[in-house]
């Protein structure tokens, strides 16, 4: 139970009782962004790094 609350960043009391304010809805899209997040992993080498430059460099450009 507490590694899935680690891998949805809530609580295990969040996974046991939910939450009546929408915030389930949410945890679903971070879960596919997590899992998105997660390929990387998979890779090596030049493949690995080129991913994770991108994808910084999405984020940067995101939060600008």
């Amino acid at each position: 139970m507490q590694r899935l609350a680690g891998v949805f960043d809530v609580s295990t009391d969040y996974i046991v009782n939910g939450d009546k304010s929408g915030k389930a809805e949410q945890t679903l899209k971070d879960a596919e962004l997590i899992k998105q997040f997660k390929k990387p992993d998979k890779l090596q080498g030049e493949e690995k790094n080129t991913t994770l430059e991108a994808t910084n460099d999405l984020l940067r450009d995101f939060n600008d």
